[in-house]
């Protein structure tokens, strides 16, 4: 079970940041699908024996524009935390950051900080996209590809692609970088579906198969299918 909060957390919402129209990355255009002060909330379900619910996840749109550099920026914040009763097992508190352009959508600065049981961690990485190099608190350069995203950049920016000109089965590849290194994912769209939550609520949604890092969490690449809602939102 050790960190399996946390990433669940990074790779449920990781899982829904790719295009999927085209071979080339597809670059932001225009942003219609969120705002300023948006909060989403998601409940953390294990099953073993038991169905329960033993954390959530919350994704936050700070209210008002970051400016870096003279020019604006969403800070984007994603908090993943197990509930207290489930602490005793294993007690989870992250919390991420992004501070993304608004006008081309790459991220300037992430940060991470991780409290999962005894595991402990912190980074702030900064991204030059003319250099193509991410640099991270203990002053290390590495090198990554063009338009380069973050974790939550990436979310984030999934909720502004269309996806009315795809077929099923097209997929589509993005560079992303965390932990230091750089990763190309991409995703399958499967079509369109409708399903019925536990809330008796209807939802007209795009359904697709992430293509995932494989480690203790996933064992392979096709262990996740992800629902988006099918409007201008595009809410995981």
């Amino acid at each position: 079970m050790k960190r399996l909060l946390a990433n669940t957390f990074i790779f449920l919402f990781l899982s829904s940041v790719f295009s999927i129209s085209a071979q080339n990355i597809t670059r932001f255009t225009d942003n219609n699908a969120f705002d300023y002060g948006e909060e989403l909330t998601y409940k953390l379900r294990y099953s073993l024996y038991i169905n329960i619910y033993v954390g959530e996840a919350v994704l936050k749109v700070a209210p008002e524009p970051k400016i870096i550099g003279n020019k604006p920026h969403y800070h984007l914040i994603g908090e993943g935390k197990s509930y207290k009763f489930y602490d005793a097992f294993m007690k989870i508190r992250d919390r991420y950051e992004s501070y993304v352009s608004v006008n081309n959508f790459l991220p300037s600065a992430s940060i991470r900080v991780l409290n999962e049981g005894r595991y402990h961690f912190d980074d702030l990485t900064v991204y030059n996209h003319y250099k193509l190099e991410a640099k991270n608190k203990k002053g290390q350069v590495h090198k990554m590809g063009i338009y380069t995203q973050d974790v939550l950049s990436a979310i984030y920016l999934a909720r502004t692609l269309e996806y009315n000109n795809v077929k099923n089965g097209d997929s589509f590849m993005m560079n992303i970088f965390i932990d230091d290194s750089n990763y190309v994912l991409g995703i399958k769209y499967l079509g369109r579906e409708t399903i019925k939550a536990k809330d008796g609520n209807t939802y007209k949604c795009i359904k697709l198969a992430p293509i995932l890092i494989v480690d203790r969490v996933f064992k392979t690449q096709n262990d996740m299918i992800l629902w988006i809602s099918d409007d201008k939102n595009k809410i995981p």
